[in-house]
């Protein structure tokens, strides 16, 4: 549950400027994490039925903040929000219901509190039943409902649906192929400082598919990308500088950019580095590989050789490295999520941070190399780790 869902109010609850005010004030005393002035405002306001004080009193047990942690009571007091309308409460009742916490899970249940969420307009409620509908882990796939859900996430800005967007438009999934909408799409999120999106949004410029060619552009979104570490970003910065299209022709930054591609994994970057007559040699291996998946697992109290590692280490040695760019993404990962784990200890909520990664992406995961669909196992993690890129690493 995202802490910005878990302060606001929704639109059926801002009536006047005091209200406005109080929210303003929740907000800040939650990134100081001065959880005790909260609950001294939240439990009064609770008491008397008010459904944004039930809301975030449900937040305050779901952490255990201040008070012990205590799903049944979070969701006692999600449900008393939910029950007034509050898309807080709605979304936070989904999430339980959709993950299992304090109840059983029931994916229909979650897929009805999201909607009743998503209605009213919550753009995360709309961007997570627009992700439920695009991924397969819940059983519920359906392509022409996520594109309605993550559009309306998308248009309220939400830059993880306005990628996913992108991909559906530009892949045709349950819609006719629109290179257009996808170039649209890709480029509201590359605008929002998204890598992965300018990356795309360069290649589009390059290729002219769904705008005009434009080398300069292209030149300037792989710049964008490149500067943020994505190997593909700097792959295709590498190639302009090669062809000097839209730039100079420049061997000497093609190599640079080559090089870093190639430190990531990438192999048409070795390629690349070898038809120039570059020797080029492998940054030294990393010992781990589920650095993440690990530090989850050590918050839980499980040991390195537990179930849950050893499923996903058996995913990597047996299926992920044998496929295509499996190498590639292997490295990337060892570049990126050591420097997301160090972020992640250095903050004092830590263990809530790995239970919402668990719950939102690895518990999905296993379950998707127990069921063996290793596909969306490799889709959903590398979503995980953009994600976290984006949240704990990239500026």
């Amino acid at each position: 549950m995202s802490d910005s869902a878990l302060v606001e109010f929704s639109n059926t609850n801002n009536k006047n400027n005091e209200k406005s005010e109080l929210q303003k004030k929740i907000e800040e005393l939650t990134k100081l994490e001065k959880y005790d002035e909260i609950y001294k405002i939240v439990k009064p306001l609770a008491d008397r039925g008010d459904a944004f004080g039930q809301a975030n009193l449900g937040n305050l047990y779901y952490h255990g903040n201040v008070v012990k942690k205590d799903y049944k009571e979070a969701i006692k007091y999600y449900k008393l929000a939910a029950d007034q309308g509050d898309t807080i409460g709605l979304f936070c009742l989904a999430c339980m219901y959709r993950d299992g916490e304090g109840v059983t899970k029931n994916i229909s249940e979650a897929i009805r509190y999201f909607k009743l969420a998503a209605d009213k307009g919550d753009m995360d409620a709309q961007a997570e039943l627009g992700s439920m509908f695009y991924y397969e882990d819940n059983g519920v796939q359906d392509y022409s409902k996520a594109l309605k859900y993550l559009k309306l996430a998308a248009d309220q800005g939400d830059v993880d649906s306005q990628m996913d967007v992108g991909n559906i438009y530009e892949k045709g999934l349950g819609t006719p192929k629109d290179l257009y909408e996808a170039f649209r799409y890709y480029k509201l999120a590359a605008d929002q400082n998204h890598e992965q999106a300018q990356s795309q949004v360069g290649e589009m410029y390059r290729n002219g598919s769904g705008i005009t060619q434009d080398y300069n552009e292209a030149i300037k979104y792989f710049k964008l990308s490149a500067g943020k570490n994505y190997s593909m970003g700097q792959y295709n910065l590498g190639k302009k500088y090669e062809d000097g299209l839209g730039v100079e022709k420049n061997v000497n930054e093609a190599i640079k950019y080559y090089k870093l591609a190639a430190d990531q994994g990438i192999s048409i970057a070795k390629d690349a580095l070898a038809r120039l007559g570059v020797s080029y040699e492998e940054p030294k291996k990393q010992s781990k590989f589920c650095f993440i998946t690990t530090a989850v697992c050590d918050s839980f109290n499980k040991p390195d050789n537990c179930y849950e590692l050893t499923m996903f280490r058996n995913f990597r040695d047996n299926w992920l490295i044998k496929e295509e760019n499996g190498k590639e993404l292997i490295k990337e990962y060892y570049y990126n999520a050591p420097k997301i784990v160090d972020s992640i200890n250095s903050r004092p909520n830590k263990s809530d941070i790995y239970l919402n990664i668990w719950n939102t992406y690895l518990k999905a995961c296993l379950q998707f190399i127990e069921n063996k669909k290793y596909s969306e196992c490799k889709d959903l993690y590398i979503k995980m780790v953009r994600n976290l890129e984006k949240k704990y690493i990239l500026k």
